[in-house]
């Protein structure tokens, strides 16, 4: 943030792309040992929260590694794409990937994404 006329404050956002994947959804995922168990993963949209799940795993912090994460949300990050332009620069969007609005890695949709400049 700076500051403008009289010490006001001014933020400036730039908008960029990323891939769909990253905007958070809910994903329903069956149990491993009991399929009739479907639990529940929320991805996380990438400006908002990190994942989470209903498993009593990641519920009670048992069989969760070092990030937290159980094996359905791993299961789930692992299968997003994951393409954001102001992270992955080695993957630029053609213009004609960007006026579709197309995840150059993925081929899905691509949703706005404002950051702070």
């Amino acid at each position: 943030m700076t500051t403008g006329y009289k010490g006001a404050a001014i933020q400036a956002f730039a908008t960029v792309s990323m891939c769909r994947s990253l905007s958070g959804k809910e994903v329903e995922v069956r149990s491993d040992s009991n399929p009739d168990e479907v639990y529940t993963v929320g991805t996380g949209a990438i400006e908002r929260s990190t994942p989470t799940c209903t498993c009593n795993s990641f519920k009670y912090q048992q069989g969760v590694d070092k990030h937290g994460a159980c094996k359905h949300i791993r299961k789930v990050v692992s299968a997003m794409c994951g393409w954001h332009s102001q992270w992955n620069t080695g993957e630029r969007q053609s213009s004609r990937q960007e006026k579709a609005q197309i995840c150059p890695r993925c081929g899905g949709p691509t949703v706005p994404c404002r950051v702070a400049v």
